[in-house]
């Protein structure tokens, strides 16, 4: 793991010096093209002074991810050390939140730039968005594995890729392409035939279900924990309840178990088989009459036909590059605008975002601009939600604070 000796320019050094972890392709001369993909470098600036250690992947507009702004010994027991640390931030929280699933490394926040790792009871779930992660990690995780409590190890490619399970120890460092493909699941919408899925784990005294062969991410969004306690808290019997963009359809079980009256909207049929299975274990019945496997957009373009006392709206990104704010909120104000349609006078909307494209205060503008152009009565805030302690914002990356919530009454 000896890192490579890579020069950067006066800008790049003022940018390192601030803080910024991320070194961009057009920041760099022609040198980079030398580096071998997936290598550690050394950057030291104009001077030979040092600056950071990064790691070097190619593949999006940043070329280069710090790692560390001293220089280390980048061994299998500094990565030990620098996951017990990640371990350690959240240990107290963790207890607090009365569960035995969270984020263990959030990329850059905990050093590890382009990587997500959450355990569910006991298993790992591996996100390497930089690949040669999973390669330089190899001799680490059986450091720290035991102690962790980690049972189990399932390795899933970003954005829906192939999934490799792994057992903990030996087994781990053994990275072989053949066994990769004996492993790897077979293409299939049947959840129920994955036998790494689903693993439940607990949360405030609830179970929930995590699939992360068949579901988003690592299988299971944790970073809503606290919004799934605040509707527990909050939903009552006899209310109505709409779920646009219902996903797994925690959300829709967690109304159902309270005793509201919830509709569903959701394109991937996917989902609906995860929320019949989180339907059953909670002995809630399923009525297939109000889950809607279609588009939101086409829904709320229907003539209005009922009314809502909740409505909860937690959208994909609706534009993840620069340049496309003016897209992102024609089509914020568009969404917010035509749900109002069905929201009663004296209901509530809890809005979510999870893309940094959106900032806290144009989130709360158009959000209100949109709701208030349907004639209904001004929105007020009660309650709001940022980052929870296992998905901390990055130091000096706004790139990263990417999660908002506000319930408005």
């Amino acid at each position: 793991m000896n890192p490579i000796r890579f020069q950067v320019n006066k800008k790049v050094e003022a940018s390192l010096k601030e803080g910024h972890p991320w070194i961009f392709r057009n920041q760099c001369s022609s040198a980079l093209d030398a580096l071998p993909v997936g290598s550690f470098v050394r950057l030291v600036g104009p001077q030979n002074n040092f600056l950071a250690i990064g790691l070097y992947e190619p593949y999006a507009a940043s070329a280069i991810r710090v790692v560390a702004f001293s220089d280390v010994d980048l061994s299998p027991d500094y990565f030990a050390h620098q996951i017990r640390k990640a371990f350690e931030k959240r240990k107290t929280s963790l207890k607090q939140a009365h569960t035995n699933a969270y984020r263990l490394l959030h990329g850059e926040a905990d050093n590890f730039p382009g990587l997500n790792v959450d355990i569910y009871n006991g298993v790992a779930v591996v996100v390497p968005y930089l690949k040669s992660w999973v390669e330089h990690l190899k001799d680490t995780w059986p450091l720290v594995t035991e102690e962790l409590g980690i049972k189990e190890m399932i390795f899933k490619a970003p954005h829906g890729g192939e999934i490799v399970r792994r057992c903990v120890g030996a087994d781990v460092r053994r990275l072989e392409e053949g066994e990769k493909e004996s492993l790897r699941t077979h293409e299939s919408t049947n959840v129920r035939s994955y036998d790494m899925e689903p693993i439940w784990f607990s949360e405030q005294g609830h179970e929930y279900p995590c699939f992360p062969a068949t579901g988003l991410k690592t299988g299971f969004f944790l970073d809503l924990r606290a919004i799934r306690l605040f509707l527990h808290e909050h939903i009552k019997p006899g209310m109505r309840v709409l779920n646009l963009f219902a996903n797994d359809g925690v959300f829709s079980a967690i109304a159902a178990k309270k005793g509201a009256d919830v509709f569903s909207v959701e394109r991937h049929a996917d989902s609906r088989a995860h929320a019949r299975v989180l339907f059953d274990k909670w002995k809630l019945p399923f009525d297939d009459a109000h889950w809607l496997v279609g588009d939101v957009w086409d829904f709320l373009k229907e003539e209005k036909s009922q009314e809502f006392d909740l409505i909860i709206i937690d959208p994909p990104s609706l534009g993840s590059k620069k340049g496309q704010e003016s897209v992102i909120e024609r089509a914020w104000k568009k969404l917010h605008g035509q749900a109002a349609r069905f929201l009663k006078a004296d209901g509530a909307l809890l809005s979510i975002s999870c893309t940094d494209r959106i900032p806290r205060d144009k989130h709360i503008e158009w959000t209100k601009a949109s709701v208030g152009a349907n004639g209904r009565a001004p929105l007020q805030i009660r309650n709001e939600w940022n980052e929870t302690f296992d998905h901390p914002a990055a130091p000096n990356l706004p790139e990263r604070q990417y999660f908002r919530a506000f319930f408005f009454k």
